[in-house]
């Protein structure tokens, strides 16, 4: 007789508000505007949003939140509530883990997720630290526990951008620029990516300083350029921690992932202007293609590219792909509820192919949405409750990553690299698959210098490009 096939449990996000304080000046001070919306109040559990109708007054009670922090939380106050759970997640229970943030541009989405630019430089914890170093703090100690368990591990850290519908490897030592990083077809896994080692605290302030100095960022109205801070990012940035372990009497391997997602900045094309202006500001996105090719020929720098091109064109890019997001959980979610596969739109940006491994339940989604109490930017503030609304719907299975055998897998990847390289050696480099093939033999060759140096304890990474 027949069994029915039993539905995975579906989980919902752990989803966070963060509420930053009044400037004193810029585009998220106080400045007497009344708009149709505004930032009623709030409390630990809720967010209300007023709306001024024509001849009566209505809310929007937002109750979604997991916690919501006010205007004076501090970093340690909202860490301790996050981190913990998140931690246990990606080094006990063997499931990986995807954070993100999301809000207008400077309500302080990077702040929360890393930290003040000044704490990172630290080499020891420090009380300004965000999200992400208190997670590598916290793995570092997990680590120690593995080890004196006859428990092999490794912690490496790599960094990602995505923009403009590429993707970047932000701790590239090119002197062109960052490298391009392919996301693989199948996985949609980064592939070709620098990795660092990370073992203890001091390893994280050069890592921090070479992502800061590499990302995309430009000085706006709302989010000023300083000494002590870039400006407004302008790009999805990934930071990833994998970490993978091995069990030298069962000879099982595994790895997780624990990545943190900065997206840039949402806001209004017409509302965020550059503090130095640059680039056509008629520029249509055909001229995206030209810019390119010219940048690839040598022609053009990288960073001549970023400055051709306005402010609010990167702003129009940023939100197709936050709304490609959106209509994806929206999707997933009801594919899931029906049992379901879900297939990922074709031709997705590889920005939604990386993230859609919170929509398939190959990671475990939590989020914090930062918001402004400015009257000026009530609107902003609406859509991005709203926004964080659209994801809290997304109901998805969480796959534990599975142990394998460290001896079969290493001979399997050994074997595929020895492949795509014979293949690569045998084509010409004027092939119009050559770079693809190349670099996916890079990428293998990778793979098996990261597995041979688990397996004999050593921290030492390859050098990064």
């Amino acid at each position: 007789m027949a069994t029915a096939c039993r539905k995975p449990k579906l989980h919902k996000p752990d989803i966070y508000v963060r509420i930053r304080p009044l400037a004193a000046e810029g585009g998220h001070a106080e400045d007497g505007t009344v708009l149709q919306k505004h930032l009623e109040a709030w409390d630990e559990a809720s967010v209300t949003v007023g709306t001024q109708h024509l001849f009566s007054k209505g809310e929007a009670r937002y109750a979604y939140p997991r916690r919501v922090f006010g205007t004076e939380a501090t970093q340690r106050e909202v860490t301790d509530e996050i981190v913990p759970g998140l931690v246990e997640s990606f080094t006990a229970e063997s499931t990986s883990v995807l954070f993100f943030a999301y809000g207008q541009t400077g309500t302080g989405k990077t702040r929360t997720m890393l930290g003040t630019e000044a704490s990172l430089r630290s080499a020891e914890p420090h009380e300004e630290w965000g999200v992400f170093p208190r997670v590598c703090t916290a793995a570092f100690d997990k680590l120690a526990a593995l080890r004196a368990r006859g428990v092999k591990c490794r912690l490496s850290g790599s960094a990602i951008e995505f923009y403009l519908g590429e993707c970047f490897d932000l701790l590239s030592s090119s002197r062109a620029g960052n490298s391009p990083v392919q996301i693989e077809a199948q996985s949609h896994m980064p592939a070709g990516e620098s990795c660092v080692p990370l073992e203890r605290p001091a390893d994280l302030a050069p890592f921090f300083e070479k992502v800061i100095a590499n990302r995309t960022a430009r000085s706006t109205n709302f989010n000023h350029a300083s000494a002590e801070h870039s400006g407004s990012s302008r790009s999805h940035a990934a930071l990833t921690l994998t970490l993978a372990t091995l069990d030298e009497a069962s000879r099982d391997y595994c790895q997780t992932t624990f990545t943190l997602v900065d997206l840039a900045g949402a806001e209004r094309p017409d509302k965020v202007k550059a503090d130095v202006k640059g680039g056509r500001t008629d520029l249509a996105p055909e001229f995206l293609p030209s810019l390119l090719h010219a940048r690839d020929a040598g022609k053009l720098s990288q960073q001549e590219v970023e400055q051709a091109i306005p402010i609010g064109f990167q702003t129009k890019m940023i939100n197709f792909e936050l709304f490609s997001l959106c209509s994806e959980v929206l999707k997933a979610s009801e594919c899931h509820r029906k049992g379901r596969p879900f297939k990922l739109t074709p031709m997705s940006t590889p920005t939604i192919k990386f993230l859609s491994a919170i929509l398939d339940g190959r990671a475990r989604l939590a989020m914090c949405v930062t918001l402004s109490p400015a009257g000026r930017n009530a609107w902003e503030t609406w859509f991005s409750l709203q926004y964080g609304a659209d994801l809290a719907k997304l109901h998805a299975p969480r796959i534990r990553q599975k142990a394998v055998h460290f001896d079969k897998l290493r001979k399997a990847v050994a074997k595929e690299a020895a492949e795509l390289q014979d293949a690569v050696d045998g084509m010409a480099e004027s092939h119009r698959y050559y770079a693809q093939k190349r670099h996916r033999a890079s990428h293998a060759a990778e793979q098996l210098r990261r597995l041979d140096a688990l397996q004999s304890g050593s921290c030492r990474e390859p050098e990064s490009r």
